[in-house]
């Protein structure tokens, strides 16, 4: 039997409950039936409902909102309401209520309704072109005044009555206010701040030369503005260093106070603008084939959500350019990283020489500087090193293996020695000399096969030490005293992230390093003494070990240290890292592969701190385009960090906000 299309689930029954009156006479009938699950679907469809289109569309109506208020407030419909209110157009946020800000005289009007309604941020953004503004000691007409003779005689002395001692000296240099006619705080431009529909051309101005607290005032003509987000998630690749990307940028309730049309659309532009120019006015660099790889599709819709995307898109490239900024500018300052290293290498080299004196003959005291080959070598080999996430025990040096292989040659040689002594005593043959030299080949080749069993347990014990130093748990580390950060326990773990050096980079790194090792690191006669003996003692060390390679495990330790500026110092933790360089014993390069592996948790260390110290920075001292504002610009927000697979990293940033007071 077909179903009753007038029944509670019947296709007419559906379609009704979607037309006003009628809607209500249907859930009368759910309701008598006891038909609970379509009366609750009856009501959500209700037009004139509280939920209902039409409801939604009356609440954008003059004088409709008012009564669909008071139904809500009727209905006990809280959620509702506060809708409502927040969507009457006549309203202390309402568009129409917005548009009379604009107009002087009306904006005085609706400042004083303002007032009395305790709406304390609509009353600013109304002040903003009201004509008391206008005329006060900063506002468009008072700048108007002060360029005209005579009238700015009566703006000086109006300054003075006022108090304000700087601003009646302004008003009588007429030739200075005329030089400074077209200055971001000239007249012309708070003139077109305070005509309606010109703000939008002063903002472009302000924005084209580099003014931002002007530009933000033109378009809200308020004297304060607060950026509040409630969380902005974005992604890190890291598969390598030059590869780098930020993805998948997710901004999640954004809001600006005092609320304003052009507002968001304003800051947005300034944004991008930051972006795309840098401090000295020139445009920066621009990938374009990172973002429009993979980003351009074959569709040109024009529709919100597809134009939505296209900007997200564009903006994540540009903050993927700055981010290469960054990268570029690390790798630049390379030199003073590695002149940090050496230092610290050098307080461990004064440590040595102190337990064992002998070595003071060898190595020198002090580090010299890095030589511009080696320093142009690692500048070239850190962008192209490969990272990815994994265990630390990648990086923990296997197992060196003798080789089983002996020659009889030290018997040998003891043997012709005793038969060349026998000789001499008994026979007196002419058999001294050799039964000498036979002897002393005999000691060498007894102390080399000495040696060899004893290098590679050695080599394995010295790397088993540094492997359980870099495991070790780490003291807490946490700022100096006089920081307001809050110290940050080191948490043990057996994953991080490891780097690899491709085997171009690892090949053009080694004979720098090689020859700074020789001809800087030993003493002069050790230096001169090694170049010669170079290639015997590699092809010896070779006989040694069965795998012709040498893995050495190098636990580097940087200690705690303020970064200088500018403009801000930075204080880091000491850093620890696990460096396995694997040494080619045949011919060859020297070094064959190296590997860094750095703890997740050291990672993390690092993130947190520089997070907490800047939000004690002030944004101003950072960029010139930013010195307009008043008071310092301090970053307020939570910072948290995940670890994603496919080398990927997630910041989640939340309760964020900025407050910015402009200029007057």
């Amino acid at each position: 039997m077909p179903p009753n299309p007038f029944g509670a689930d019947g296709v007419f029954t559906k379609i009704g409950e979607h037309i006003p009156i009628v809607n209500n006479g249907i859930q009368e009938l759910h309701r008598r039936a006891g038909k609970q699950e379509a009366l609750e679907r009856a009501r959500e469809r209700n037009p004139i409902g509280a939920n209902g289109a039409l409801t939604h569309v009356g609440e954008y109506v003059p004088g409709v909102n008012l009564a669909v208020q008071e139904l809500h407030k009727r209905a006990g419909k809280t959620e509702a309401l506060d809708r409502a209110r927040e969507r009457n157009p006549l309203g202390a946020h309402g568009f129409i209520t917005q548009i009379g800000e604009q107009i002087p005289l009306v904006s005085d009007g609706i400042e004083v309704l303002h007032q009395y309604a305790e709406q304390h941020e609509a009353r600013e953004r109304a002040h903003g072109k009201s004509a008391a503004r206008m005329m006060g000691k900063d506002g468009a007409i008072t700048k108007i005044a002060e360029l005209l003779p005579g009238s700015n005689i009566l703006a000086a002395a109006l300054h003075e009555k006022a108090g304000n001692h700087e601003e009646a000296e302004r008003a009588l240099d007429l030739l200075r206010n005329w030089r400074d006619l077209g200055s971001p705080d000239g007249a012309l431009a708070r003139l077109a701040e305070a005509v309606p529909g010109t703000s939008v051309v002063a903002f472009a101005l302000h924005l084209q030369h580099g003014k931002y607290p002007q530009a933000v005032r033109s378009i809200t003509s308020t004297s304060w503005v607060t950026v509040k987000i409630k969380s902005t998630i974005f992604c890190l690749k890291y598969s390598s260093v030059k590869e780098l990307a930020v993805q998948n940028i997710e901004i999640i309730s954004l809001e600006l106070r005092p609320k304003g049309q052009s507002l968001m659309g304003g800051m947005l532009d300034m944004v991008l603008h930051f972006l795309e120019i840098d401090k000295s006015g020139d445009r920066r660099k621009q990938s374009r084939a990172r973002w429009m790889g993979g980003r351009q599709g074959k569709s040109q819709s024009t529709s919100p959500a597809n134009n939505a995307n296209k900007r997200m898109a564009k903006f994540e490239a540009k903050v993927n350019d700055r981010l290469l900024e960054i990268v570029n500018w690390l790798i630049k300052r390379m030199p003073y990283y590695m002149e940090l290293m050496l230092k610290n290498c050098s307080l461990s080299l004064e440590e040595i020489h102190q337990r064992k004196l002998w070595l003071r003959k060898v190595l020198v005291m002090r580090l010299p500087p890095a030589t511009e080959k080696m320093i142009m070598a690692v500048q070239n080999a850190i962008p192209a090193a490969k990272a990815s996430r994994g265990s630390l025990e990648q990086c923990h040096a296997p197992k060196c293996h003798m080789n089983e292989a002996e020659t009889r040659i030290p018997e040998m040689a003891a043997a012709a020695s005793c038969f060349g002594f026998a000789a001499c005593l008994g026979l007196h043959a002419p058999t001294g000399l050799a039964a000498c030299l036979a002897g002393t080949f005999a000691g060498v080749a007894m102390l080399g096969r000495s040696a060899k069993r004893r290098v590679i347990p050695w080599l394995n014990s010295q790397n088993d030490k540094s492997w359980k130093s870099y495991m070790a748990p780490k003291r807490p580390r946490s700022a100096p005293s006089s920081s307001s950060l809050a110290p940050v326990e080191a948490n043990i773990e057996s994953m991080g992230v490891i780097f690899d050096l491709p085997d171009k980079e690892v090949n053009l790194l080694s004979k720098p390093l090689v020859e700074y090792a020789m001809k800087q690191a030993l003493c002069s006669g050790p230096s001169c003494l090694l170049r010669i003996l170079a290639w015997p003692l590699r092809m010896w060390l070779a006989s040694l070990f069965a795998e012709k390679t040498a893995h050495v495990l190098i636990h580097v330790e940087v200690s705690e240290q303020v970064v200088p500026g500018p403009p801000y110092d930075i204080w880091l933790p000491t850093l620890h890292a696990a460096m396995l360089l694997e040494v080619n014993l045949n011919q060859g390069s020297y070094l064959a592969s190296a590997r860094v592996a750095v703890q997740e948790s050291m990672i993390q260390e690092v993130i947190e701190h520089l997070a907490r110290q800047s939000q004690r920075w002030d944004l101003r001292e950072l960029d010139p385009r930013l010195e307009g504002f008043r008071e310092p610009l301090r970053p307020e927000f939570n910072l948290d960090v995940g670890w994603l697979p496919q080398e990927t990293v997630r910041f989640v940033i939340s309760d964020a906000s900025l407050t910015l007071q402009l200029p007057h």
